[in-house]
């Protein structure tokens, strides 16, 4: 959740009207190749292109994406932050359904709804697979997706260095040195230096490892950004119930919850509720889960501050109306991310719980979350390797316990870090993992949700 207190003005969201369609990022229906920023298919003709592959069989996520990577010849691969809204809308508007299959896993087959829509646009779906991933002579268009990553990895590390005030002639130096060999390796196609990671020893990194240990698997991870149209929707409250001592969970439903879409755990909606004062106040929170067939959102609220949120939050009862607004846009993480450590306080905790229940199967996660004490501590139903690790303490201020814990948890190469604390913390955390663990700037994501005396307030770090 992010319990950011934000408060003000009345920001105008449209009332009403239908969710519109989402355009693909700068990219012409039919346009070749991939582009900075877009992608090779809108989610129009993704969809039509999906329910043509589970009308010849059944298919769950997982099959699905590696269809569609081997029809466009390995030049388009859609994220799982793409395709599993994709896979709801179908299963939403009646033209798929999704089954339990083998292993506990979902499985969409298509319905007659489906069929007809599917008929009706024939002879789109026809130039949708005609598109693949090879022109008429049998070569494929555009970079593989893996040089495309690792060009986009470039530009952000080089963004990231770059931004920086003050620097120093000798880090551009290195840089241009850095590109200039790189541009001559790839001339010469002379195999990439092995490099050789740290490893932990006493629970601890050498502290010699290079900046770019953990970023070894040869790309680096992709950040998508996707912006959402806003629109305020009417809500009535149907629960509210104590998760723990300092957690509320609240679920919200209603119609105009037709349309909503999240993308990313760390989406968050506008909840606005009364100021106090004869106004209206918004708060940020996360979507810890959205039911898009008993149209129903689930939001937390740590209750750690008296601010209006909170005071509504524990006022509020079952048939209470409420409104939101957003989410605004979604930052999807993916890539070639073979670990995730996440760490927070509890307003981060919705967020941390979500990410870790959608996870697939087997990928190997570590949290680090501080609480006021044991009873606030939470279980997560997930199939991914979870390693739990919770930090007790009495200051939300202080990051000591939480990067005295961290110390002992390994950094491999290809491991995400994702944080959000009190800015202090966040910030202290952050400072941590760059300087003494040489974590590399894009294989990490730091927020402070809030700031402790100042209300209305976050903060970013940049890279």
């Amino acid at each position: 959740m992010r319990n950011r207190p934000k408060s003000g003005g009345d920001r105008k969201f449209p009332r009403t009207g239908p969710w519109p369609e989402r355009r693909h990022h700068d990219e012409e229906a039919g346009r070749r190749g991939r582009r900075r920023g877009g992608r090779m298919l809108d989610y129009g003709e993704l969809r039509l292109l999906i329910l043509s592959i589970i009308s010849e069989r059944p298919s769950h996520g997982y099959e699905l994406i590696k269809s569609v990577e081997d029809m466009f010849g390995g030049s388009y691969t859609p994220s799982p932050g793409v395709l599993y809204p994709t896979l709801a809308w179908l299963d939403d508007i009646g033209y798929a359904v999704a089954e339990a299959s083998e292993g506990n896993r979902k499985s969409y087959r298509i319905t007659a709804e489906g069929e007809a829509y599917l008929a009706a646009n024939r002879t789109t779906v026809e130039a949708l697979r005609a598109r693949g991933g090879q022109d008429g002579d049998g070569v494929r268009r555009g970079a593989p997706l893996a040089v495309a990553e690792a060009m986009d990895g470039l530009k952000a590390a080089l963004r990231g260095q770059l931004r920086r005030p003050g620097v120093p002639q000798a880090a551009v130096e290195r840089i241009v040195a850095i590109l200039h060999d790189a541009a001559r390796r790839i001339a010469d196609d002379e195999p990439p230096e092995t490099v050789t990671p740290s490893n932990p020893t006493n629970g601890k990194e050498t502290m010699s490892a290079p900046n770019t240990a953990a970023g070894q698997t040869g790309l680096l991870p992709k950040i998508e950004r996707i912006r959402h149209e806003l629109r305020r929707r009417q809500l009535t409250v149907l629960s509210a119930v104590s998760l723990t001592p300092n957690m509320i969970r609240i679920t919200l439903g209603g119609d105009e919850l037709e349309g909503f879409t999240s993308l990313s755990a760390g989406d968050h909606v506008k909840l606005f509720v009364p100021d106090g004062q004869g106004g209206t106040a918004m708060r940020d929170y996360t979507p810890r889960h959205y039911d898009p067939h008993n149209r129903t959102l689930v939001l937390d609220f740590a209750v750690h501050e008296a601010g209006p949120a909170t005071q509504w939050a524990l006022g509020v009862r079952p048939g209470d109306p409420a409104q939101i607004g957003g989410p605004r846009g979604s930052q999807v993480i993916g890539g070639p991310i073979r670990a995730w450590v996440l760490i927070g306080d509890e307003t981060a905790l919705p967020a941390i719980g979500r990410r870790i229940e959608e996870m697939e199967a087997g990928v190997p996660v570590t949290s680090i979350v501080a609480v006021p004490g044991t009873q606030d501590e939470q279980t997560f139903e997930t199939a991914a390797a979870l390693t739990a690790h919770w930090v007790h303490r009495t200051d939300a201020t202080d990051a000591a316990a939480i990067i005295e814990r961290l110390r002992d948890v390994p950094l491999e190469p290809g491991t995400f870090v994702w944080l959000a604390a009190e800015g202090s913390v966040a910030k202290a955390i952050r400072a941590y993992l760059v300087g003494e663990r040489n974590h590399p700037l894009a294989w990490l994501r730091a927020s402070g949700y809030w700031v402790k005396g100042k209300a209305d307030t976050t903060e970013k770090f940049e890279d």
